[in-house]
């Protein structure tokens, strides 16, 4: 994907994503890109100074946390949510 070719699905990205590659599949700068990749939880691969990311650990991780941010949204939703009048 780092050809400048864009991914349109999971299918069209390659086995082992970059910083670039993420920056660009979530349209996010390189710089909120780097500091994903050093956050808690995100599967990275190290390579000497590379950093690299297996497509299917970043699949995984995507869907993980649209999980947690619908399960937020819905919980939001319910302290919200007017209680039936009697």
């Amino acid at each position: 994907m780092s050809n400048s070719k864009s991914a349109t699905t999971f299918d069209d990205l390659p086995l082992i994503l970059n910083v670039n590659d993420v920056a660009s599949i979530l349209a996010i700068s390189k710089v909120s890109a780097y500091e994903l990749v050093k956050s808690k939880g995100f599967p990275v691969v190290r390579v000497g100074r590379r950093i690299k990311i297996p497509k299917a650990a970043f699949i995984e991780w995507l869907d993980d946390q649209s999980k947690r941010v619908g399960r937020a949204g819905l919980a939001d939703a319910q302290e919200k949510a007017i209680p039936p009048s009697l």
